[in-house]
């Protein structure tokens, strides 16, 4: 254990309050319904535990019932109360020895911190950001928790996210500023944040989003993790779970951000293998007339701005609806219409369409996995000749690859690199382009972490130098290295490129508009 091995030798120990934000699906879900089909339900795990999949086994469609989000209001249901779990046990462990935040939050109990000055702020992350704070007041209560952390030590808070919690924290910030929201006014995040840790932050988005939300894809979809994957894949039809998982609008939040100009076109993308002689990774989605994945057999291909209208044509009504008026999924590049997007919630979770708080003296560290194999763009095979509803009627067909042009190796086995690592290396969005996106110029300190897989077959999850998306909440080195932030040791924390992400960032161009 990294606490124990260096806290004497580094003289680790609490300097800031800890805020832990969780990502996708990672807090737990209970019921508090009172009605006669919630009665056995009440107070115990949806999701999360054994108790969610007893219930999936006993009663599919009652289950499915509490955990479906109503398509139109996008919140409970008439009669359904769900509601996130509270306190660190929210997201320690998913279930019985699947740990999730357990192994961090041990770490930090091991240099001296508790449940006085270590927080784990979870969330129902089915909700769409706006919805969080309508239904359960979520950012009024994170806010209230950081000030009041502040209050009782004397120093701000350092905030450690993962996944979608590394998406939903900028949203966070500009809606504690905003009149509509916490109105806290421009200097409160320079006030209250010593450090953003970014783990494995989808910032621009991950393909996989869009393959659950067209198709009900799930291997893995969005950091699912095998047992969450192997519950909805055993159970559930593709169809099952696309109108579910449709209904869960916070998963649309990973949708793919920037388009064409960051994911590239039908032609080109910034991450395209060199001298490569297959078709370009800018088509996100393409669509074959047989399943035997040949390059011949391609019928469309579609890039990332063209996926996400074909996401808008294949949904119902009341999903294309959601998205509108939650989320925005473009890029903007003139000082003066970031500034209008700073009020308009929208752009909030776009940190291509938004700005950062003008806080010089929070510390951006973005920390991640990268060399494992990562899905980066898909293949569909046709079931009839109706291009209109793909969603319905195709499957994917990852097994029949164009000679693996769809995987890229060097990521962490859900978010390609070039999302990962997009908005915080040298050239990348909060750094070169910070005039635009940081305006505060906070610093921004990028590390990777090369996965190595253990020798040991006891190590399912990768051992202490896995760099998969969820395993490296276990990673050593990345686990010191957050215990030296928290302790005010954050200098010794420097930047470490191993991928091609800085190539890649250097072929994306962003012009700046007045």
């Amino acid at each position: 254990m990294p606490a124990l091995e260096y806290r004497e030798a580094l003289d680790l120990k609490p300097h800031f309050p800890v805020v832990l934000i969780p990502g996708i699906i990672s807090s737990g879900l209970e019921s508090w319904g009172t009605l006669e089909k919630s009665k056995r339900f009440f107070r115990k795990r949806m999701w999360g535990t054994t108790t969610m999949f007893r219930s999936v086994l006993l009663d599919k469609e009652l289950w499915t019932e509490h955990l479906k989000l109503d398509p139109v209001t996008g919140l409970d249901p008439p009669g359904i109360k769900i509601r996130a779990a509270q306190g660190l046990d929210a997201a320690d462990y998913f279930v019985t020895g699947y740990w999730i935040w357990a192994k961090i939050i041990e770490n930090l109990a091991y240099i001296g911190y508790d449940n006085n000055n270590m927080y784990l702020a979870s969330y129902d992350w089915r909700l769409s950001f706006f919805n969080l704070e309508t239904r359960d007041q979520y950012f009024s209560k994170l806010m209230s928790m950081i000030e009041i952390s502040k209050k009782g030590s004397g120093v701000p808070a350092v905030i450690v996210t993962h996944s979608m919690g590394s998406s939903m924290f900028p949203y966070f910030l500009r809606w504690v500023q905003s009149p509509e929201g916490g109105n806290r006014g421009d200097d409160w995040t320079e006030q209250h944040i010593a450090s953003f840790v970014n783990i494995a932050g989808p910032m621009v988005g991950v393909p996989k989003a869009l393959t659950a939300m067209l198709s009900g894809e799930t291997r893995d979809t969005m950091s699912l993790g095998s047992f969450g994957a192997y519950l909805l894949e055993k159970f559930f039809s593709r169809r099952e779970r696309a109108s579910l998982m449709r209904t869960w609008s916070g998963g649309s939040s990973m949708l793919l951000k920037g388009g064409e100009t960051i994911w590239g076109n039908q032609t080109f993308a910034p991450d395209d293998e060199e001298n490569s002689q297959h078709h370009s990774f800018g088509n996100i989605l393409s669509f074959t007339k047989t399943n035997e994945g040949e390059a011949t057999d391609i019928d469309q291909n579609f890039s990332a701005d063209e996926s996400l209208d074909l996401l808008h044509v294949t949904g119902t009504p009341d999903y294309s609806r959601m998205l509108k008026s939650n989320y925005s999924f473009g890029i903007t590049t003139s000082k003066k219409q970031l500034l209008q997007n700073n009020k308009d919630s929208r752009k909030w979770s776009n940190p291509l369409e938004s700005q950062l708080p003008i806080a010089p003296s929070m510390k951006i560290y973005c920390l991640y996995g990268v060399g494992l194999p990562t899905e980066r763009s898909y293949y569909y095979t046709r079931a009839n000749d109706d291009i209109s509803k793909p969603s319905m009627d195709c499957d994917i067909d990852v097994s029949a690859l164009l000679n693996g042009t769809d995987i890229k190796e060097e990521d962490d086995g859900t978010v390609p690199v070039l999302s990962l690592g997009y908005m915080c290396a040298p050239s990348g969005g909060w750094t070169k382009h910070a005039d635009l996106y940081n305006p505060g110029h906070s610093p921004v300190v990028l590390k990777e972490y090369l996965h190595e897989q253990s020798d040991s077959k006891l190590d399912v999850r990768g051992g202490s130098k896995a760099g998969d998306h969820v395993d490296i909440l276990g990673n050593w080195e990345m686990t010191l290295d957050i215990l030296q932030i928290v302790a005010n040791k954050g200098s010794n924390v420097t930047q470490r490129i191993v991928s091609n992400i800085e190539d890649y960032v250097q072929k994306i161009n962003i012009e700046p508009l007045p």
